[in-house]
């Protein structure tokens, strides 16, 4: 009975300390000095760690090496996101760091080369529809295209003996039929336009004379090459111009200058025309090269995004006009960049050939905006133990049931990388705080790869955690912990939860975009909307390759 007695008192006493705040916790006794949390390493040399341990004898990444005090290790190098761990045999409690370690561009740098867009050929000239020759057609059919041309245009003639120079105004010239083709013969693009039924009216004026008439042309052809000029401009060169032969009716004296007048019109109106359709084919392609930019978008509440893009380069290639663009992402706030960090650089990526509209999202652009959102203060998140369980970690035992809340901070911002399988995310710097009640409060710090895919939702694409593949979370280093608990078994259930905040953080965010554009008729009202709309995302070898259609909206 005595022994019984003592055994209650034993637990009630035990159970006391623990809801009274002084149960026992083990504390860690290694540490992580140098790489510091949330550190970027700017190089690609051998990462060298320093700890501390009262052990002879520690393990580190695996490897068993002398212990002591601020102790050497090389850890060798990383490409990417860098992780340690160190620990002494038999102690379950152990130490871990992440870090950042590359090419390290400093922030709200303009990064060269950061995304391209190619313009396939069926956008450019793929029969009626939404195409850049059909909008050509649509900007000159109908259109006055008097504003092309030099007003006035001059010729001498001769009236009693003296030679009297006659201001000739264009006030009309329309096609009431057009056709445009915009060819692409291995890089070399090739306008053709065909205005039919070309009239207009004019005036003639001078000291002595005031005329008015009428000019038809049965057509008037139109080629020239479509070239990169040196401001990364469409231009339309080489331009020839033929014409059927004029015809002109004369209501007032100039009717007997006919011929002196049709010499006029053979000349200098077609070149004015062919002035309106190299700039109406020049304005629609430069449009959508300075708007068509694409965007990786993350809208944040605390603290959103801002992005800006640069043309750094155009050219015709065999597959259609490709576009490069040099992008700046930062904090929509501006905030105080942590010492040393910056974007890991990660190379360009070209657009698999297509022709529709196409692009390729890669490390080299995500990580931009990613480390932004980062930087910003976007990307930490508190949670209650019922949120946690939502997002599938397990039930936890004594005193860890007691858990108020989870506080997940993102010491280094994450990365796309791509492996043999597809892309990951590679999430260092997680730091993970319990708030429990009636024990000590603990932190914990981890790392984990998580794979990604592409999911449509609502007309879009945004970023989820891709369950078909294995994710790796590295193992959570506690600074203290509960005496009462199977350790591995808190980290276990403890990690279990990290897929879904990666989801939680990532997952409702739109990702893929292009601007929407729009072109307005001359002189007429008329309004082309060009929204481009997904058409198929494909995972690559190093980029998600997204294909979009030419579609759109004519209205007057």
């Amino acid at each position: 009975m005595m022994k019984r007695f003592i055994l209650m008192t034993s637990v009630f006493a035990l159970m006391f300390m623990a809801f009274s705040g002084c149960e026992l916790t083990d504390k860690s006794e290694i540490k992580i000095i140098s790489p510091e949390s949330g550190t970027f390493i700017n190089n690609t040399q051998d990462v060298v760690a320093i700890i501390n341990s009262p052990s002879k004898t520690i393990i580190v990444n695996g490897n068993e090496v002398d212990g002591g005090k601020n102790i050497e290790v090389n850890v060798g190098t990383a490409d990417g996101l860098g992780t340690i761990k160190a620990e002494i045999p038999g102690d379950s409690l152990f130490a871990f760091r992440s870090f950042i370690q590359g090419s390290i561009i400093e922030p709200e740098t303009q990064i060269q080369d950061s995304i391209t867009i190619t313009l396939g050929n069926d956008t450019i000239d793929g029969g009626e529809g939404n195409t850049v020759a059909y909008l050509v057609k649509w900007l000159l059919e109908n259109e006055n295209l008097e504003p092309w041309i030099n007003n006035p245009l001059q010729m001498d003639v001769q009236v009693m003996m003296t030679t009297v120079t006659v201001d000739i105004n264009i006030n009309e010239a329309i096609s009431d039929d057009v056709t445009v083709s915009i060819t692409n013969d291995q890089g070399a693009l090739q306008m053709t336009a065909s205005l039919l039924n070309v009239e207009g009216t004019y005036t003639g004026t001078a000291a002595t004379i005031n005329s008015t008439g009428t000019f038809h042309y049965d057509y008037i052809n139109i080629t020239g090459d479509l070239q990169i000029n040196s401001q990364m401009e469409i231009e339309l060169v080489n331009t020839e111009v033929e014409t059927s032969e004029v015809v002109l009716e004369d209501s007032g004296p100039l009717d007997s200058y006919l011929a002196t007048l049709g010499g006029l019109f053979d000349d200098e109106v077609p070149t004015a025309i062919a002035d309106a359709a190299a700039n109406a084919t020049e304005s629609i392609f430069n449009t959508l090269i300075s708007s068509v930019s694409p965007e990786l978008a993350l809208e944040f509440e605390n603290n959103p995004v801002v992005q800006t893009s640069t043309t750094e380069n155009v050219a015709v290639t065999a597959d259609g006009i490709s576009i490069t663009y040099g992008t700046v992402f930062r904090p929509e706030t501006a905030v105080e960049y942590i010492a040393g960090s910056g974007i890991l650089e990660r190379a360009a990526v070209s657009p698999e050939g297509s022709t529709n509209i196409s692009t390729a999202i890669g490390s080299r652009f995500f990580n931009q905006i990613s480390f932004a959102a980062w930087a910003g203060n976007n990307l930490d998140r508190s949670y209650s133990q019922g949120q946690l369980e939502n997002m599938g970690m397990s039930e936890l035992d004594f005193p860890y049931s007691n858990l108020d809340g989870v506080d997940i901070s993102l010491l280094l911002p994450p990365l796309l990388e791509w492996k043999s399988d597809g892309p990951y995310l590679m999430v260092g710097g997680i730091e993970i705080y319990l708030r429990v009640s009636g024990t000590d409060n603990a932190t914990a710090w981890t790392a984990a790869e998580i794979p990604v895919k592409l999911e449509e939702s609502d007309g879009g694409y945004i970023m989820n955690v891709d369950d078909s593949r294995e994710y790796i979370i590295h193992d959570a280093g506690f600074n203290k912990m509960s005496t009462l608990v199977d350790h591995d078994k808190v980290r276990k259930i403890m990690r279990s939860a990290i897929p879904g905040i990666i989801d939680d953080v990532f997952g409702s965010l739109p990702l893929i975009g292009i601007n929407e554009v729009e072109i307005n008729r001359y002189s007429e009202d008329g309004i082309f909307t060009f929204t481009p709309e997904i058409k198929t995302v494909s995972t690559g070898d190093n980029a998600w390759n997204v294909i979009f259609d030419f579609t759109g909206v004519y209205s007057k």
